[in-house]
């Protein structure tokens, strides 16, 4: 039997198929040859897996030479057959790719729509395939039903006759039912044990720690906590193993991080196992759309392979600045860096000690740096876990300071698991500032846990000014834990205003945490506008949490334009969560041209989700040329991101 080939097969399929893609590849991976037959035939392996199935959306254009790379360490192609894959260009090259590479006869057609053949809409084969492999057969799932036709599968992937697999597997689900109501006498029996595993359980920290690959909280919170805090940490558990870690508000939706020692860690993270063992971790941010997969590998859970998912972000992406004071999965396009795999170190308990970055996955031998120039980090951890200290790693593995001469970082903290103290340091351990101006950051948390107070300090241990020309903010919170409003200071203990002309923020919140309409005001306490000419700004949400509209007001109250002549942005999503259109209206409501002489932006997504055009629209829907050079899909997500750097820093 060869042994060259990573994978048992790779699975092409067109995005509409993905279900059928999914259930296949799970199947596949799960199905236990028999061990009768594997006596027979010792060289037979136990299970049918690994199976790659191809979750890559480049659109239009050659294969990449990673994607070349996983089909010809593949065994087998197996091909969803459809009337939709049969029209999928990217489909139709995985194919030619396969037959080029002299292997037409390891192509599997799992037909689950369509007819082959057909030569009309009903046609399911494509035409790659009818040019290529002319007398090709399928194996169709409406003809002999989806057990025969996976079994069928598993007959061609290990060259074995149907018959003998199939009578083979009709007697196991015999077995299984036998099993299966044993074990439902048991649950009666058992006065609901079996439930009490199977149901998910949560718990609810106010941090975590990787160990062996697996989130483990740090201080645990109580349900009633939990409602008054800003922000916890969501351990969904069943079946004994962790399988979702949420990081939500106080209403127990998924927000962003906005910590910047936290900056890569997404909203959500979902977890799957290989028997006890962790093997892959899908990374999603608040609105539940995956970014990046971790793909584990090692003994002990030593490596991680990163795979890309999200339009607009990377590996790369995900990687690229470890170092940033902003979140890596919100998506403000940062620059990317060449990061596709993580080398960890962990000490004797499995808390990571140390992490370098590679260039490739699935290889150690290449390093990699990030967009500030770092390669890699090790750690100091105190007796939970958590990181003490942080030193950055150059090329050759050796502490290493970054563009800014930061060589490493220090956190303190406080009984609530929050950081209440952070330090740069130079090689020389001397403080140094930071890009956002100052060397030292004080927190003060209330009783519940939230921030109350932050302050910020030079290298001669003296109040100093950060890059907002603020020395220290203060915070309040409702009863469920929303911030409320944040105020700024000066060294002096001062009021003063922040480099925008603001001294405080007001906020209110929807059921959801969702901030619907905040104010900010001068040092007199009365209302002031901010550089975009607005004194207050409303906002709406979908059931989905994603942002529908965004208007503007005077410090009278009434609608004003900002400084790019709207008053009324509203934003539509399909039914994927992807931004399609933004509209710009005036006072009287009616639609308006901002300032680059455009309307309405529009953009359209391939079928997994990747901006592959945009366009600008007068009032009248036709289009438009615009003056502004800057991508339109990136406009709310801006509006966000002001939000964020001005009233919902708490680091």
């Amino acid at each position: 039997m060869e042994t060259n080939f990573e994978y048992y097969a790779f699975i092409s399929y067109k995005r509409e198929d993905e279900k059928w893609a999914m259930w296949l590849q799970n199947r596949l991976e799960k199905y236990r040859l028999p061990s009768a037959i594997r006596k027979e035939i010792p060289r037979l392996p136990k299970q049918i897996r690994p199976v790659f199935r191809d979750k890559t959306d480049l659109g239009a254009g050659a294969l990449t030479d990673n994607l070349v790379s996983e089909l010809e360490r593949s065994r087998y192609l197996i091909v969803i057959c459809s009337q939709q894959s049969a029209k999928s260009e990217w489909v139709g090259k995985e194919i030619s790719s396969f037959v080029e590479m002299g292997r037409a006869d390891s192509i599997i057609l799992f037909i689950i729509d369509g007819e082959p053949n057909s030569n009309d809409e009903r046609e399911c084969f494509h035409p790659i395939i009818k040019e290529k492999i002319p007398e090709a057969l399928g194996i169709n799932i409406n003809e002999i039903g989806k057990e025969q036709a996976f079994i069928k599968v598993c007959a061609k992937l290990l060259d074995l006759r149907f018959d003998n697999l199939w009578n083979r597997f009709l007697r196991a689900q015999r077995k299984q039912r036998i099993i299966a109501a044993a074990i439902g006498l048991l649950f009666l029996a058992g006065g609901g044990f079996l439930f009490d595993f199977l149901r998910v359980k949560k718990e609810y920290y106010a941090d975590y720690v990787d160990r062996w690959g697996i989130p483990e909280g740090v201080i645990k919170l109580s349900g009633a906590q939990i409602k008054k805090r800003l922000n916890y940490y969501r351990f969904e558990t069943s079946r004994g193993k962790l399988r979702r870690v949420v990081y939500a508000n106080s209403a127990g939706f998924p927000v962003e991080h906005v910590k910047p020692e936290h900056a890569d860690r997404s909203a959500i993270q979902e977890l799957f196992f290989t028997g006890n063992r962790i093997s892959v971790t899908v990374l999603k941010n608040s609105k539940n759309k995956t970014i990046v997969t971790y793909y584990w590998g090692g003994k002990n859970s030593d490596r991680i392979d990163i795979k890309q998912d999200l339009e607009g972000q990377t590996a790369a992406a995900l990687a690229s600045s470890f170092t940033s004071m902003q979140n890596l999965f919100i998506g403000f396009g940062y620059e990317k860096a060449d990061i596709k795999r993580f080398k960890l170190t962990r000490n004797d308990d499995g808390y990571i000690v140390r992490k370098e970055f590679k260039r490739h996955n699935g290889d150690d031998s290449v390093p990699a740096s990030d967009a500030s120039g770092i390669w890699g980090f090790e750690y100091d951890l105190d007796e939970l876990g958590r990181i003490v200290t942080s030193y950055y790693l150059g090329n050759d593995g050796q502490h290493f300071p970054n563009k800014t001469g930061i060589i490493k970082q220090k956190y303190e903290y406080d009984i609530h698991g929050n950081v209440s103290r952070t330090e740069y340091l130079d090689k020389e351990e001397n403080l140094i500032l930071n890009d956002e101006l100052w060397a030292i950051r004080l927190n003060i948390s209330d009783n519940n846990g939230n921030p109350f107070e932050t302050t910020f300090f030079g290298i001669d241990n003296n109040p100093v000014l950060n890059n907002e020309d603020v020395w220290k903010y203060t915070y309040k919170f409702n009863e469920h834990g929303n911030l409320i409003e944040m105020a700024n200071y000066g060294t002096e203990d001062n009021p003063v205003l922040n480099n925008i002309g603001v001294w405080k923020y007001n906020g209110k919140y929807d059921e959801h945490g969702n901030l619907i309409e905040y104010e900010i005001f001068g040092i007199d306490g009365n209302p002031v506008l901010n550089n975009s000419g607005v004194w207050k700004i409303t906002r709406k949400f979908d059931k989905n949490g994603n942002e529908i509209e965004w208007a503007n007001f005077g410090i009278d109250g009434n609608p004003v334009l900002n400084n790019n002549g709207v008053w009324k942005y509203t934003y539509k999503y399909d039914e994927r969560g992807n931004w399609i259109e933004q509209t710009n209206f005036g006072i009287d409501g009616n639609p308006i041209l901002d300032n680059t002489g455009v309307y309405k932006f529009a953009g359209k997504y391939d079928e997994r989700g990747n901006m592959i055009e945009y366009a600008n629209f007068g009032t009248d829907d036709n289009p438009v040329l615009t003056s502004s050079m800057r991508h339109p899909k990136w406009l709310p997500k801006f509006f966000v991101k002001e939000f964020f750097n001005r009233f919902m820093f708490l680091g």
